[in-house]
């Protein structure tokens, strides 16, 4: 995925490029095309086990917020990365969250990347909670639920029924779904979409 991502050419800079938001919507269909289905073996490949990873640290902003930072060093790639999500509390409104991924090589020290990781973040998250559902859901299972139908919330129903096509999945939001995805039915209540009738 890196070397993709590097490779994709959406503006360049002086000595990298800028990988926007939109350019991140094109690359998730490869995602959603099947290719998130890996064996826990595959997952514990050994250029995943060799990866270095000093894990992540958070900064405290002044004023409240923070931004949480992700190094880690691909030497099969030759690239370090960092990735850093700030968290900026708006007493307005929401609280402004973004997602940006550099890439430095490692054999010149520039930088190769900037990613506009926003998108790649929900995809990641979604699909690495459909792997880890699908190893503990017993075979047969035919219903899951889904908490919160927001944009992270779709994404992880869409990859449990690619993983289960057979599955329904119920949601259930605070908010309210507006609309429902093909095989995912609307819960009116947190009770309703977590209980199972047996009869």
């Amino acid at each position: 995925m890196v070397r993709t991502i590097v490779r994709k050419k959406v503006a360049t800079g002086v000595n990298g490029q800028y990988i926007a938001h939109h350019a991140c919507d094109q690359l998730s269909p490869r995602l959603r095309a099947g290719r998130s289905r890996r064996s826990p073996r595959r997952l514990r490949a050994p250029s995943l086990r060799t990866a270095p990873s000093p894990g992540q640290f958070t900064v405290d902003l002044p004023g409240g917020g923070d931004v949480i930072h992700y190094p880690a060093v691909l030497p099969h790639a030759d690239v370090y990365s960092v990735k850093v999500s700030p968290y900026l509390p708006d007493p307005a409104g929401p609280a402004v969250v973004t997602a940006w991924t550099m890439l430095v090589s490692l054999s010149t020290g520039k930088p190769l990347a900037l990613l506009d990781a926003t998108e790649l973040t929900v995809e990641r998250t979604a699909a690495t909670t459909a792997l880890t559902a699908d190893l503990l859901l017993p075979p047969g299972a035919r219903t899951a639920a889904v908490i919160g139908y927001g944009r992270i919330g779709r994404a992880h129903a869409r990859y449990l029924r690619h993983l289960r096509p057979g599955l329904t999945i119920r949601a259930f939001s605070p908010k309210g779904v507006d609309e429902a995805d093909d095989g995912v039915q609307a819960a009116a209540n947190l009770e309703d979409a977590v209980t199972v009738q047996t009869w």
